[in-house]
């Protein structure tokens, strides 16, 4: 597009009301589309994932499914879809007679996979990209559990209504169209999270 892009890494936190307010021009991370955030920014779907589970490889519980939370202490990124996830995990934990879920927030995934490490917290969750790559990290120490869950559309924030969407939607389809969309996934290999057609605003929740 011919534009000089400078990076910033503001807590998740602190990423979609910054694009809101014209802070940041585009919020790209592992973004969950969902239609409560389509009421604060718009989004350039790109990519599908759902939640994965990571634990220790030796010791420590098996969670194989959200339902195996109940009673146990989980670590996640403050803000996410995952934070979401465990907290309405809990309440079906405690409205079944068990215990309930110990959520603990983070600023971030790395944060959250150093306490999880250091034994404060006893699984963690992150988009099933992000847990794939701290588990291949990890030397062994973690491996992925059970199915990943909740697949959804991930998308680049843009302001609400901003020219800015349309420009990314028409370049992402030009990587898409040239194959270069295709190699960039192979190269990370996450081509089970392609998408044939990229739109603004595709949540499903």
């Amino acid at each position: 597009m011919g534009l000089k892009v400078k990076f910033t890494s503001p807590p998740f936190v602190k990423l979609l009301p910054g694009v809101a307010s014209h802070k940041y021009d585009l919020g790209i991370y592992y973004i969950t589309d969902t239609r409560a955030r389509e009421k604060v920014v718009d989004f350039v779907t790109y990519f599908k994932s759902g939640i994965s589970f990571y634990v220790k490889t030796s010791g420590g519980p098996m969670i194989n499914a959200p339902s195996d939370l109940c009673g146990h202490k989980v670590g996640v990124p403050a803000g996410t879809i995952e934070e979401s996830a465990a907290v309405g995990q809990s309440s079906k934990c405690v409205a079944a007679g068990k215990p309930e879920v110990t959520v603990v927030t983070f600023a971030n995934e790395g944060a959250a996979t150093t306490a999880f490490l250091r034994g404060d917290v006893e699984v963690a969750m992150a988009d099933t990209p992000v847990a794939t790559v701290w588990v291949s990290r990890s030397n062994g120490q973690l491996t992925l559990a059970g199915r990943p869950f909740d697949v959804q559309p991930e998308g680049i924030a843009v302001a609400k209504d901003s020219a800015l969407g349309k420009a990314v939607l028409d370049g992402l389809k030009v990587l898409i169209s040239n194959g270069k969309y295709a190699a960039i996934l192979t190269e990370w290999g996450l081509r089970s999270g392609a998408i044939r057609r990229p739109k603004i605003n595709s949540a499903i929740t």
